[in-house]
């Protein structure tokens, strides 16, 4: 991987996320409540992203306001090697 790998999620193959990860954030005791707001943002940012980067984080941040969303937000917006992308479905 030779980008930044979000927080939460799974990378596979070169970087590319394969989704969050379920088992991880079970065990590390998030509540229900912001796992489904963290899966509702990571379909924003990494899966149906229309628009700027920049413009959907500013989105997100409105909308979002579970600490692992912010976190993840953070982290995506300091990114100075760039952040892993959706996995590609072969064609």
């Amino acid at each position: 991987v030779s980008q930044d790998l979000p927080p939460f999620v799974v990378g596979c193959r070169v970087n590319e996320l394969a989704g969050l990860n379920a088992v991880g954030l079970r065990r590390a005791g998030i509540p229900a409540e912001e796992v489904g707001e963290l899966k509702r943002l990571y379909r924003m940012v990494f899966r149906q992203r229309e628009g700027t980067l920049e413009r959907v984080l500013a989105e997100a941040e409105a909308r979002f306001s579970a600490g692992v969303c912010r976190e993840m937000i953070g982290f995506v917006r300091g990114s100075t090697r760039g952040v892993c992308r959706k996995l590609r479905r072969p064609q």
